[in-house]
């Protein structure tokens, strides 16, 4: 139970409640107080959008824990390590589920993710189609999952790069479709609009008409826009000018 109250305390950002609490019940927090502040700061840049300023404040915290490189010689490296990719195995599970409970009796099925992860999610829409009967009528719709790919206002391929390292980390070129690898990139594949054409199963593609987080991580993300150039535009769309 001291356990149990010391992770609420740490994970809450208690501080001052979590040290406390140490020396009157010698219960020992898994990770150092003294970052706790530190920790929440990311906590919260996440949650709020900002993902680059919780990027550099993780490099901060632990420099090269975002390193792709670095993560996917740990991954190699079993024996040192418990960190395991499991998003195919999750989808399968999840899917076996559905279809216990009577999914696969079905007449008229919506697949639908969102983000980040509908971009993995389109390479399964054909895969979920044949598991259900031939007569169900499937649609899929993807909910701001369609990531531009254009470059940024310093002109340097950011969203590219970062695509990149998440092609190297998960090693995902064997997973990706060979009609889209035998045309183009690994890296270019990632991109729904490169994804679509090889999917035969009806898709509606939802997505804002001002998308703040494109703005923000592809167009003007912090690392290009060091003199802040861009930030109110980014944070509010009607300070966006035609120069910009």
């Amino acid at each position: 139970m001291n356990k149990l109250v010391m992770n609420f305390l740490v994970t809450k950002g208690f501080v001052e409640a979590a040290e406390k609490f140490r020396k009157e019940s010698g219960t020992e927090p898994d990770i150092d107080l003294a970052t706790t502040t530190d920790r929440m700061a990311v906590k919260k840049a996440v949650q709020s959008g900002n993902v680059e300023d919780a990027i550099e404040k993780v490099n901060d915290l632990n420099p090269g824990m975002l390193d792709a490189q670095a993560t996917q010689n740990r991954v190699q490296n079993q024996s040192s390590t418990n960190l395991h990719y499991r998003e195919e195995r999750i989808f399968v599970v999840v899917i076996e589920d559905l279809l216990a409970k009577g999914i696969k009796n079905a007449k008229n099925t919506i697949l639908s993710r969102c983000s980040a992860g509908e971009s993995t999610s389109i390479l399964q829409y054909d895969r979920f189609r044949t598991l259900l009967p031939a007569a169900a009528e499937v649609k899929c719709v993807s909910g701001a999952g369609y990531f531009i790919n254009v470059k940024a206002v310093s002109g340097a391929q950011h969203i590219e790069q970062f695509y990149s390292q998440v092609v190297q980390t998960h090693a995902s070129t064997k997973n990706l479709p060979s009609s889209c690898t035998s045309r183009l990139s690994s890296v270019l594949c990632c991109f729904s609009q490169n994804e679509v054409a090889q999917i035969s199963t009806p898709i509606f593609f939802v997505i804002a008409a001002y998308d703040s987080w494109q703005i923000r991580n592809i167009l003007a993300p912090g690392v290009v826009d060091l003199h802040g150039t861009w930030r109110n535009c980014k944070l509010n769309i009607k300070d966006c000018y035609i120069r910009k």
